[in-house]
């Protein structure tokens, strides 16, 4: 575990590693973060995001595992997994975004709270749209940023190389 992973843990805000396993405060999130690890053993070209809430009731965590696939007789007792801090990331600009990826205003929205770590069902519910319509947008994103996955396109939306201190 490095330094970053060690001071995410250490705030005790809904995720903690207790011998080795890394869990946190939602039983239903551990379990999608052990079905991914499974998947993670299989597919090399899987890349799953889980995202945890916090307990302050603060921007979640995300917890990203890349496919790692081992054969039956290589399979090690660990996988390497992600732990990021929303809170400690800088915002990506939503006008970087509409310049680089060339984003209507509503894309641009649901990028930004999919960086955030809302789920679909999340970001339908605060934009006051039907599910389907994000489901539209999003499928809008992967032609976009050419990815095809929603795991893909985070990592895409967060690795943009232009960043806000603000909003």
């Amino acid at each position: 575990m490095n330094k970053e992973a060690q001071r995410i843990l250490a705030e005790d805000d809904g995720l903690v590693a207790s011998q080795g396993i890394l869990k946190g405060s939602v039983a239903k999130q551990n379990g999608k973060l052990y079905s991914a690890i499974e998947k993670a053993f299989e597919e090399e070209s899987l890349d799953e995001i889980v995202s945890f809430p916090r307990n302050s009731g603060g921007r979640p965590y995300l917890v990203l595992i890349p496919g790692q696939r081992f054969s039956v007789e290589d399979r090690p007792e660990a996988v390497v997994v992600l732990v990021i801090d929303t809170e400690q990331r800088a915002k990506v600009s939503g006008d970087t975004l509409v310049r680089l990826y060339n984003l209507t205003p509503s894309e641009t929205r649901v990028a930004l709270m999919l960086i955030d770590g809302k789920r679909l069902d999340q970001i339908a519910e605060e934009l006051e749209i039907a599910q389907t319509t994000v489901v539209f947008h999003l499928k809008n994103l992967f032609r976009k940023t050419d990815t095809n996955r929603q795991a893909d396109l985070v990592r895409v939306l967060l690795s943009v190389p232009l960043r806000s201190a603000g909003t």
